[in-house]
């Protein structure tokens, strides 16, 4: 008669245990999954980068000249709104100047 309530109740702390352990599973997945995501984004933009740096080479080695920096824009030094001094704007050339290799 006892032994008929101790099976039930291992049964049911192995349920729990089965339980959790699916749940615990079902997290480390969605983990995985969301560090795969990351690093497929993050090889994406290696590669991009990558692309650009072969063609810049490239580009060097013909003697093309590099591409220039926009003038005007979001892209531009100061971000295009103008909110730089004229000294400040040197000293973002000549920093880009540097990382163009110039």
């Amino acid at each position: 008669m006892f032994d008929s309530f101790s099976h039930k109740r291992k049964i049911k702390e192995l349920e729990e245990a089965v339980e959790k352990l699916q749940r615990d599973f079902a997290s480390l997945e969605m983990t995985w999954l969301d560090t795969q995501h990351k690093l497929k984004s993050i090889m994406g933009r290696v590669v991009k980068s990558e692309a650009l740096a072969g063609k810049e080479r490239e580009d060097a080695m013909m003697g093309i000249a590099p591409a220039q920096f926009p003038s005007s824009g979001p892209h531009a030094p100061g971000g295009g709104n103008g909110m730089l001094t004229e000294k400040q704007k040197q000293i973002q050339q000549q920093i880009l100047r540097r990382r163009a290799g110039g």
